[in-house]
């Protein structure tokens, strides 16, 4: 009987080690991807929008590596003696309709506002994920996914808008150095300096208005869920309200 109990422990203690290593590479992986995400907040913040999209995408990447390591997790706490029956199937279909259909509504609602509870929502599903029982850490990875490839639809509907405003920006300043002044409308420039005037994001288009007098203008584009964005050339910016 000792010799037994000789044997089994260190299988025993080779068991913890190796659950332990799992947990430990998932809390990196979280940590990563956390890392990741708050870093393309940073190039927003910054207005490097293109480097900020591809942290976004980066974000999702140690995603895959998570799974992989949750699996191996499972295997060594049933080896353990954890679980004394192999972990339920979680089935996929619901969670993917569920919140797919939430992250479209989300991604046609695009706006500033709308990131920000993007963000917190991968964030979530992922801590629930590595806290989590592992029967159910399949489900929570893949809101998490959801809810990123949500955040980098948003993302990439709110840098068109700008992009769009920024270029019509460019084009009446070469306006007023052809003209000396700024245009009375937006049409004035089509064709000669654009085939046609730019929209933003999925629907509406951009308001003008010279103001006489003073060689200024406002222009000013809504998005579906932040206030109206409004840009002047004295301020130089684009700023945008809440609603």
């Amino acid at each position: 009987m000792e010799a037994v109990q000789a044997v089994a422990s260190p299988a025993g203690n080779d068991s913890d080690a190796l659950v332990n290593g799992l947990k430990r590479r998932g809390r990196i992986a979280l940590a990563v991807t956390f890392s990741i995400i708050a870093g393309g907040f940073v190039c927003l913040s910054l207005q490097w929008a293109s480097a900020g999209l591809w942290m976004f995408i980066l974000g999702l990447a140690p995603i895959p590596y998570a799974l992989w390591v949750n699996r191996k997790l499972q295997v060594g706490l049933a080896r353990q003696g954890a679980q004394g029956s192999p972990p339920a199937k979680v089935s996929l279909i619901p969670v993917v309709i569920s919140r797919g259909i939430l992250a479209a509504l989300l991604i046609v609602l695009h706006g500033p506002m709308t990131m920000g509870p993007l963000v917190l929502m991968v964030g979530i599903a992922l801590v629930m994920a590595v806290s989590g029982k592992p029967v159910a850490t399949r489900a929570r990875f893949a809101k998490a996914a959801i809810y990123g490839l949500a955040t980098i639809a948003v993302y990439v509907y709110v840098s068109h808008d700008r992009s769009q405003g920024d270029m019509l920006v460019s084009k009446l300043e070469e306006y007023k150095r052809q003209h000396g002044a700024y245009p009375e409308r937006l049409d004035a420039m089509v064709p000669a300096l654009l085939p046609a005037i730019p929209k933003p994001g999925l629907k509406g288009g951009f308001q003008y208005a010279r103001q006489e007098g003073s060689g200024a203008y406002r222009l000013s584009y809504s998005p579906s869920v932040a206030g109206p964005c409004s840009y002047a050339p004295e301020s130089g910016k684009w700023k945008c309200q809440a609603r």
